[in-house]
């Protein structure tokens, strides 16, 4: 069950993020200027992102003592540390990408800038998702 609605908070935020980078590309190539909407987008994955760390935190300590008062091993533990792991470094370049935008005067370059850092980001959240919902 609980297994089941990160799932589906995982899709959410792959969501989230196609979004903000279809809206990134959409404005990259027409021309248009960096608006409030992507800011709110990219401030809104870069909460959600955290959030998903913290998610994952409980998860992995719930199940750790799961599996020390059941005296088991779970495959479910050293999923959800590798995907802590995972989230950490998407998070970490959502970050960087965030704070070099802030710098930028330049509207161009902020979109381009947070696209790069985002999509980064975003690959590696995307490459350790399993697509499988049970």
């Amino acid at each position: 069950m609980i297994e089941n609605i990160y799932s589906f908070w995982e899709l959410f935020v792959i969501l989230i993020f196609i979004i903000l980078l279809t809206s990134l590309i959409k404005n990259l190539f027409d021309n248009n200027q960096y608006s409030l909407t992507n800011f709110r987008l990219s401030i809104f994955v870069l909460i959600i992102s955290i959030f998903q760390l913290s998610i994952e935190l409980v998860f992995i300590i719930l199940i750790y003592f799961e599996n020390i008062i059941l005296d088991s091993e779970k495959y479910l533990f050293e999923n959800f540390t590798l995907n802590i792991v995972y989230t950490f470094i998407s998070i970490l370049l959502v970050s960087i990408g965030w704070s070099i935008h802030l710098r930028t005067k330049i509207k161009k370059k902020k979109i381009l800038r947070i696209f790069i850092f985002y999509l980064m980001g975003a690959l590696i959240l995307f490459s350790n998702y399993n697509f499988k919902i049970n």
